[in-house]
């Protein structure tokens, strides 16, 4: 028998190429994790941009709904030439009973109107007294408010250059139409109330009895 042990056939630790084996399948599963969590946020940070497109979007029609809802017929004032529902491409001014800036029941004029902004085009709302919120930033310039008569046809700009001697006070609703984030933006509200003031209303030496 042999004084001398024989040598062992292998290590019981691991190889240097082992090792670089491990380290290479080490990373190639953190880059993976890595970009699964990138891939996480990213999908995160559009669906909360979406939910707050869809927020904003949705409160800002209503307002606009509510506030052309609310229009109403000015009676004879000294002022009711200003107060006179009057609207063009760019937008429109009138009285309202509704409004983002106005309680309940308070009537005032109000305007919604398109400006140029730094980026594009930014539609606007202005109150009666110095209230002005900026509602939508545009991108496109294509977007403009149109005007429906009571025979269902939709006109620029009211009163109507071909119906103003005789059209109402008010138009039976107001669209606007164009682009928002590079996606269909189409508003509509009817307008509910008398487009004209009721006999009712004025003056006793105004009804001619």
């Amino acid at each position: 028998m042999s004084k001398y042990a024989s040598p062992l056939s292998s290590s019981s630790g691991l190889t240097l190429l082992e090792m670089l084996v491990v380290m290479i399948i080490t990373s190639l599963v953190a880059a993976l994790l890595m970009q699964a969590f990138a891939s996480m946020l990213d999908m995160r940070g559009r669906l909360l941009t979406h939910v707050e497109y869809q927020d904003h979007a949705a409160r800002s029609t209503r307002w606009f709904r509510e506030s052309v809802r609310g229009l109403v017929a000015e009676l004879p004032a000294p002022d009711r030439q200003q107060r006179l529902f009057s609207g063009t491409p760019q937008g429109f001014r009138g009285t309202s009973v509704a409004g983002p800036d106005l309680a309940a029941g308070t009537t005032q004029l109000i305007e919604w109107r398109l400006e140029a902004g730094k980026k594009g085009r930014q539609l606007v709302y202005l109150g009666e007294f110095d209230h002005r919120f900026v509602i939508l930033k545009l991108n496109i310039d294509s977007t403009a408010f149109y005007y429906m008569d009571g025979k269902g046809s939709w006109h620029s700009h009211w009163p109507p250059q071909q119906l103003r001697d005789n059209s109402p006070q008010l138009p039976r609703a107001v669209r606007l139409q164009g682009y928002y984030r590079n996606e269909p933006l189409l508003w509509l509200a009817a307008v509910p109330a008398q487009p004209n003031p009721r006999r009712a209303l004025l003056p006793v030496e105004q009804l001619g009895l």
